[in-house]
């Protein structure tokens, strides 16, 4: 898993995805039957469902997402419904991240930023800083990320949302160990944990476990990693594909250290299996390299060659989704910069057109005033 992938999942708190699409369901239902009501009312409620509906489909990766965003953004302006207004812009905000749109995202929550500020919303002041630390954690602006995510923290402190202040911390986590400060990721990961193990978020505690495997295999501590990442595997309350695939491949690597290339193979084939299952092309590449690099260390070159040419392809994979992502940034800022060349180009002539109209009223007003004195005179 990427670390703008798992900070992606740290955005929400998530349910199981059987939970979210019975959620989802029902929060369709319930607009479906608003639409076809004979004399439906518009008010808040309503632009909660749409918002709701948003999120849900966010996590699931659709651009319907934005479509039902601004379904509740126009609604909730007409109703001059403040709240509604902020979460459809954050909403927007977040599934531009999810598509490493970042200057679109920023733009977004900034806007959902603003308006929080103004009425004083705590929760979402905290949740919009908290995305603008991880826009530029992706960017990998380690500072400035670490600068929103502490005004995060700060916030949820100070309203005691214990449940968000652990994501807050992951995210910490995350941004520490992206800067190779491993000491303070492990730091902000315990803590997360601790918070997480409180509030019975069995979700963050796997998401802890996972990244202090990560951080201690980084270190040299393979036992301690190897005991990290089992916890995730043994967690009786918490079972998730994708976590337990992070899981199975972080014990790979921690095997192929160790020279244990058998268990490494048998981990990372399970890590591959429940990855390709998820359909996460990162983790994927992760468990195939390391099923190409344990093969070949046994000397079984049929295989290391097969892997290696599935990890070539999923690299490549990966690799054209980013460039074609920032082709796409640059063709909408293009289009923006032609918008913005034709829009000054209509002022100018509607400009050009009033002094006209200008010069015309004026010259006929003299000639009307001549024409009045020389009668006068006369």
């Amino acid at each position: 898993m990427s670390y703008k992938l798992l900070a992606f999942i740290i955005l929400f708190i998530s349910s199981s995805v059987f939970g979210q699409q019975k959620k989802l369901d029902i929060l369709l239902a319930k607009w479906e039957a608003y639409k076809h009501a004979k004399n439906p009312k518009s008010d808040t409620s309503i632009v909660n469902v749409l918002n709701s509906i948003s999120t849900e489909y966010i996590e699931n990766t659709s651009d319907s997402s934005i479509i039902f965003a601004n379904k509740a953004l126009d609604l909730a302006q007409s109703l001059q419904y403040h709240k509604g207004i902020a979460t459809a812009y954050a909403n927007i905000a977040k599934r531009h991240y999810t598509k490493s749109n970042y200057d679109l995202s920023l733009k977004f929550i900034l806007m959902s930023l603003n308006i929080c500020t103004q009425q004083n919303d705590k929760a979402g002041m905290a949740n919009a800083y908290n995305i603008v630390g991880l826009i530029y954690l992706a960017q990998k602006k380690t500072n400035l990320a670490l600068k929103e995510l502490y005004k995060a923290v700060s916030i949820n402190k100070s309203i005691n949302r214990l449940d968000r202040l652990s994501a807050n911390y992951i995210n910490l986590g995350l941004t520490y160990f992206q800067a190779s400060k491993l000491d303070s990721a492990i730091h902000y990961f315990v803590i997360s944990k601790t918070i997480s193990n409180q509030v019975n978020s069995q979700q963050l505690i796997a998401m802890a476990d996972n990244h202090l495997g990560d951080c201690y295999l980084e270190q040299g501590k393979v036992d301690t990693a190897i005991s990290s990442y089992k916890s995730v595997l043994q967690n009786s309350q918490y079972q998730n594909d994708w976590e337990n695939s992070f899981a199975f491949t972080g014990l790979a690597k921690c095997y192929y250290q160790q020279k244990k290339f058998k268990e490494a193979i048998e981990n990372s084939q399970k890590g591959l299996l429940l990855s390709q299952k998820t359909n996460t092309k990162w983790d994927i590449e992760r468990a195939l390299k390391i099923l190409h690099e344990s093969y070949s260390a046994v000397g079984d070159f049929k295989n290391a060659y097969h892997y290696l040419l599935m990890n070539k392809v999923y690299s490549d994979s990966i690799f054209n989704e980013s460039m074609q992502k920032k082709i796409d940034v640059l063709y909408f800022k293009q289009k923006q910069q032609e918008n913005k060349i034709q829009l000054e180009k209509k002022q100018m002539l509607e400009e050009k057109e009033m002094f006209i109209k200008y010069m015309l009223a004026t010259i006929i007003v003299i000639i009307l005033l001549v024409l009045v004195n020389k009668a006068l005179y006369n």
